[in-house]
């Protein structure tokens, strides 16, 4: 499979598609890259491929899975590179992130109710909602 470990854009979507005949040879390659401590063999790809599908859609505590992770390095990686089709976001000039109010780091989050402050030590949204002058 020519796309098979990369990245498309297929149908409006970032794909990332992995040929499940493909795992041996990421496991191996995995191995020689000391990524694993041990030599693995697959000895069924496709039950392990599902067991990597729901290791990758699983959730933490905050609804958080590791495709969710993968794609915030992504962001963090694109924006310190300088890549194009990206600026701040006008709100960013509004408010600053990281303000500490009240012993608590704070960064503004939307939901459908509106502008609310994320803590990022307590890990839930706060008390404060956000009403900017337009």
């Amino acid at each position: 499979m020519k796309t098979s470990g990369v990245a498309i854009i297929e149908d409006d979507c970032i794909v990332i598609r992995f040929d499940i005949k493909a795992l041996q040879t990421a496991i191996d390659g995995a191995y020689s890259l000391n990524a694993l401590a041990v030599r693995q063999l697959v000895t069924s790809p496709t039950i392990y491929a599902e067991e990597l599908k729901n290791l990758l859609n699983r959730e933490d505590e905050q609804g958080t899975t590791q495709v969710h992770k993968l794609m915030d390095w992504a962001f963090n990686e694109s924006i310190e590179q300088g890549c194009e089709g990206i600026d701040h976001h006008p709100i960013q000039e509004k408010f600053k992130m990281n303000d500490k109010i009240n012993d608590e780091y704070l960064i503004p989050v939307h939901t459908k109710e509106g502008w609310y402050m994320y803590d990022l030590n307590k890990k839930r949204n706060c008390k404060y909602r956000i009403y900017f002058d337009t």
